[in-house]
């Protein structure tokens, strides 16, 4: 979805699995699904503005700050992301 939305209008963007983390790496927070206004910042107050940030930052501590929706910003930021497209 999110590399669809970046070749805009015909959406054909094709990104290999191998191209996935440097893709991700400086992709902002504010493209992931489920990101808003609210979270995006609170995850700039904390100096994650790109999926490369939380790559680098450890699971458990965007549990305890986020609860399950740490989980799954964390996941998607890694290219993880189970839902139908």
């Amino acid at each position: 979805k999110i590399a669809s939305d970046m070749n805009k209008p015909n959406g054909q963007f094709v990104i290999t699995p191998a191209e996935v983390p440097a893709f991700l790496q400086t992709l902002p927070l504010a493209k992931i699904p489920g990101v808003g206004k609210v979270s995006a910042a609170k995850l700039e107050a904390m100096g994650l503005r790109t999926c490369g940030d939380v790559q680098k930052c450890d699971l458990v501590m965007l549990l305890k700050r986020f609860g399950k929706f740490g989980r799954i910003l964390w996941e998607r930021s890694q290219g993880i992301d189970e839902r139908d497209v």
